[in-house]
């Protein structure tokens, strides 16, 4: 019988050996290795019970609820909050009921409860799950930064993003990345589908134009793109009044600038619609049309006479741009790295917090 199994029956340790209340078990024979009392026969005993060590034992805090050694439970614990509802027989094959159960002891209220279609976390469960996500999160990043610092990183980073801006911003950087022995596959897409392969794992990393409105997601600016009406110096006294192309029928960058400055293209459609701007580009610099584009691809031109900027009667309206990822994704050292090489990169200044290393 294990030592443990003994400690928790009710023997209690007492100097060398283990005792029962008026009697001793085991005690430490002339050899120096543990005995039976009853025969002192030599015996083993399991290595000696260590307490798990807490960052606290109560507190409002909730955060300071959290024990060191069970961080990747408590991870799963917030996994089932976030991904409700949950089977109850899932429940017990992702999170060991220990976990679960020393939470609630620590709370003194329950995390879940039982219902036809599973198990539902409670109100308390939500709470807990908003004071310690992001923690958890900074915490893991912190460890997983200080791991790819010794380490030998190895693996492929799945970077994500509008085809223009990883042309322009970040396949420069690239080369920084596989000179640290990793390998890069990049996927393009739109917003959409840009969140959606973040969520479903093929994506670690990408750019985006907006900020992820999914509590899973974390992300960080990394820059802003002004948007610029543009056309040929020889086409630019029609103004907006002349044919235009644009990404696509939504227009999404040409009615952003339209509305910014009160405008309006009275039901018209563009003559060429490809969702590509780097293709746009190509096209008003064929004289096609005017359209509308992020500064980074058109600044050049601009200096060089080779097109010229349409007058915003109020403002360049702009978009800001934010490196995204899944939360939990910087456990690994090899997206911890790669993140951080970006924001580098990018000159994208992080705030400190109390993880940072």
């Amino acid at each position: 019988m294990p030592r443990a199994q003994f400690l928790q029956a009710g023997f209690q340790k007492e100097g060398h050996g283990l005792v029962q209340p008026g009697r001793t078990l085991f005690a430490v024979g002339e050899s120096g290795h543990p005995t039976s009392c009853d025969n002192r026969r030599p015996v083993c005993l399991a290595r000696p019970h260590k307490p798990r060590r807490t960052v606290a034992d109560g507190g409002d805090d909730l955060a300071r609820c959290v024990e060191v050694d069970h961080q990747a439970g408590k991870r799963r614990v917030l996994g089932i909050i976030e991904h409700r509802p949950v089977a109850a027989r899932q429940q017990d094959r992702i999170v060991p009921r220990g976990h679960i159960a020393t939470l609630e002891a620590q709370l003194g209220r329950p995390l879940f409860q039982r219902h036809a279609r599973g198990v539902v976390p409670t109100a308390v469960a939500d709470d807990l799950a908003a004071s310690l996500g992001q923690s958890l999160d900074r915490a893991e990043a912190a460890l997983a930064t200080v791991k790819a610092r010794s380490a030998k990183l190895s693996g492929v980073v799945h970077l994500a993003g509008p085809a223009e801006y990883l042309s322009a911003r970040i396949a420069p950087v690239l080369p920084r990345l596989t000179e640290a022995r990793l390998e890069v596959r990049i996927q393009t897409g739109n917003k959409k589908s840009l969140y959606e392969l973040l969520l479903s794992d093929p994506v670690d990393l990408a750019v985006t134009a907006s900020s992820p409105e999914d509590s899973r997601l974390d992300s960080h600016l990394i820059g802003t793109e002004t948007l610029v009406a543009v056309t040929l110096p020889s086409m630019a006294d029609g103004g907006i009044d002349a044919p235009f192309v644009s990404y696509d029928l939504d227009l999404p960058l040409s009615r952003t600038w339209i509305a910014a400055n009160g405008l309006s293209l009275d039901g018209r459609r563009p003559v060429v619609s490809v969702p590509d701007l780097r293709v746009l580009r190509s096209l008003v610099l064929s004289g096609a049309g005017w359209t509308v584009l992020p500064d980074y691809l058109c600044q050049a031109d601009i200096e060089a006479d080779r097109l010229a900027q349409i007058p915003a009667p109020i403002e360049r309206p702009g978009n800001g741009l934010r490196l995204v990822w899944a939360r939990g994704a910087l456990r690994h050292p090899r997206i911890a790295y790669a993140r951080d090489l970006l924001l580098d990169a990018l000159d994208a200044p992080r705030l400190k917090s109390a993880w940072t290393v």
